[in-house]
């Protein structure tokens, strides 16, 4: 593989390991040809993305990264080409391997891309492979677009894109006509309903959060975040990516304690750059379950000691890039999935998704019987939610909200017969009689209750041992030191065969269950009897040896995520770690010939080299075995430059000599 030609880049892994180059994928290099340009370079040797701290008072980003890098890592940015992401290469790889072995057996000509092979490829993958509905949609039909764009030059013609279209409906009619029919069984039914999710309407947020204790120390992150996502509809997507510096607004009225929050949603469904701005109100005095703002206060002052009231004195600096609740998306889902089952629910009734569906449900159930407003809620909802408006998209979410609230001879029946004459009926709104559900006692064990404590009395000595100097060995015995004089300063005795820990554990589960305490207060109680150590007072013994300071790389700091910056290994590293590790030498003794490289480092790479040297080694022997044709046009894998071919099995042998030393 040649470095100055990208025509040749791979789209390979991490590993650089791939059976398809760009050329195999994007066709032949020529002059009205563009090749992508690969960015899958870590920003570890991309050092313009970590750029040192710069002497002048105000450097502008150009500045300081001109002094950091080097010529070499700028040329990149001079050859020509498209760029594409890791994960975009790969649904181009992975979709150009199945049209092209697709077209082979029906023996057509994939490119460019023509309706008969993409209308059949397409009903394939839907019907006889099950692929989903959305993997097709977003996956295959745009790929297929985009790499026969790039091989001819030219646009998809418009025949072939309505032909796919066409393609994707007949496969959701042969789904549905499947679903209705006999063949469709029980345990296919019951597989399918599993993925069915409830939406969560405010009713439900509010009795979920009732049931959150206040001491549980997450209750103000989870609130906040809840509330927000069903105030505004906005997935889990966009929530896991909401910054503090997106806080663009915070606006009270005169004589007021009414705040309105203004929040930049950023990263929407297909956008990663937005500016869309959302609006939240709520009283910052007022403790109520359902008030936004006052959670997401509580929460920014015990998490970052940010108050809203003082947000024009905000001087985030690098703290403006960190994610407000700094939770992933799959862990939102889980959050509100366990929460939901602790306040009674069924299990896996709701997703995060269920908030976005709940929010326009809520939005059309608190109009109630006045239907003249109800396009106004649906356009008011679709400029929040970013729906087109009356779109079907929008309006399957409601259909639920409809059909369950509805009394149905209302509608026809004089008013001396029925109730009412408003079709629609609150009392059906309620969580039970909404989602037809029998609701479970709230259940909080006493593993959630020991969770919630132990992270805050565990992080507490963990800080005031750094603070002190201490080992992190300490930890424990200081934790087992607060126990014994908990139980001391409560006349308690406990059972000869269980810990002072354990037993400590379950006097605190009988407290805060019993709702006579809360648990900073017994947090302070536990604390009380180790004060003299945590101050210094009284010195630790330690019985351990005098703990040396390990060798640490000298790295740069990363000041998008605000830690070190890792250091990817050159060839010429990779050259020498194996020569001296071959000799018997010690990891010690070469990481003082290797530049900021800690002796862990040297045995990590080490391993590396091996793993990566046996997959590769598997991954050409099965591929020798599946493709044994000579005409195959598959061709060979590029060798990694910084991958050294060594003998694994003599390294191995090495390995454990060194471990057995250890």
């Amino acid at each position: 593989m040649k470095e100055d030609n990208p025509s040749n880049t791979f789209l390979a892994n991490k590993h650089g390991t791939s059976l398809l180059s760009a050329t195999d994928i994007y066709g032949p290099h020529n002059e009205n040809f563009i090749p992508p340009l690969s960015i899958s370079t870590s920003p570890s040797i991309r050092p313009i993305l970590n750029p040192i701290r710069n002497e002048y008072e105000s450097p502008t980003r150009l500045s300081k990264a001109l002094r950091c890098c080097s010529k070499d890592s700028i040329k990149e940015y001079l050859v020509p080409g498209l760029q594409f992401s890791e994960d975009r290469r790969k649904t181009h790889r992975w979709i150009f391997s199945m049209y092209t072995q697709f077209c082979e057996v029906m023996e057509y000509e994939p490119w460019p891309l023509s309706e008969k092979p993409a209308y059949g490829f397409i009903k394939l993958m839907g019907i006889a492979l099950q692929y989903s509905i959305s993997t097709i949609r977003d996956d295959v039909i745009s790929s297929l677009k985009a790499i026969s764009r790039y091989r001819t030059n030219s646009p998809v013609p418009e025949t072939v894109s309505h032909k796919m279209l066409v393609a994707l409906k007949e496969v959701k009619l042969a789904r549905k006509r499947y679903c209705l029919s006999e063949a469709y069984g029980k345990k296919e039914k019951e597989e399918a309903e599993k993925w069915k999710k409830e939406p969560l309407i405010v009713p439900d947020l509010c009795w979920i959060l009732q049931c959150i204790p206040d001491w549980c120390i997450e209750k103000p992150r989870e609130a906040s975040l809840f509330l927000f996502a069903i105030s505004t509809g906005a997935r889990s997507h966009t929530c896991s990516h909401i910054k503090l510096r997106d806080i663009a607004r915070v606006y009270v009225g005169e004589n007021s304690t009414m705040m309105k929050v203004t929040i930049n949603l950023v990263h929407v469904k297909g956008m990663f750059n937005d500016d869309h701005c959302v609006t939240v109100e709520g009283d910052i005095t007022q403790k109520q379950t359902l008030n936004v703002v006052y959670w997401l206060e509580q929460f920014l002052v015990e998490e970052y000691g940010l108050s809203l009231t003082l947000f024009d004195e905000w001087k985030l600096g690098d703290l403006g890039n960190q994610f407000i609740w700094g939770i992933r998306k799959g862990a939102m889902r889980k959050r509100l999935q366990k929460r939901a089952s602790q306040a009674g629910y069924p299990e896996n009734i709701f997703g995060f998704h269920s908030l976005r569906s709940g929010f326009i449900c809520s939005a059309l159930l608190k109009i109630g019987n006045h239907m003249e407003r109800k396009e106004s809620v649906l356009e008011t909802t679709a400029i929040i939610g970013r729906w087109d408006e009356g779109s079907e998209c929008q309006r399957r979410y409601i259909k639920k909200a409809e059909k369950g609230t509805i009394v149905a001879n209302r509608i026809i029946l004089p008013d001396e017969v029925v109730e009412s004459d408003e079709p629609f009926e609150k009392d059906l709104s309620t969580p039970c009689v909404f989602h037809n559900i029998k609701l479970k006692e709230v259940e909080w064990n006493n593993k959630s209750i020991i969770d919630s404590f132990n992270f805050i009395v565990l992080e507490y000595i963990k800080f005031s041992c750094s603070r002190l100097f201490y080992p992190y060995s300490c930890v424990n015995r200081l934790n087992n030191i607060a126990a014994n004089r908990f139980l001391k300063n409560r006349s308690i005795t406990k059972p000869k065969d269980i810990s002072s820990i354990k037993y400590s554990r379950t006097i605190i589960c009988e407290d805060l269950l019993s709702e006579s305490f809360d648990i900073i207060q017994i947090v302070h109680q536990y604390l009380k009897g180790i004060e003299d150590y945590l101050d210094g007072k009284v010195p630790m013994i330690f019985s351990e040896p005098k703990i040396k300071p390990k060798l640490r790389e000298q790295r740069a700091i990363n000041p998008l995520f605000n830690r070190p910056a890792r250091i990817m290994w050159t060839p010429s590293e990779d050259k020498i770690l194996m020569e001296k590790f071959l000799e018997g030498i010690s990891f010690k003794e070469i990481a003082t010939q290797l530049p900021n490289r800690s002796p862990n480092s040297c045995r990590d790479r080490i391993r590396n080299i091996i793993r990566i040297q046996k997959r590769n080694d598997k991954f050409n022997e099965e591929t020798r075995k599946a493709m044994p044709d000579e005409e195959s046009n598959i061709r060979e894998i590029a060798e990694v430059e910084d991958d050294v071919p060594v003998g694994v099995e003599e390294v191995e042998k090495m390995l454990e000599v060194e471990k057995d030393k250890a």
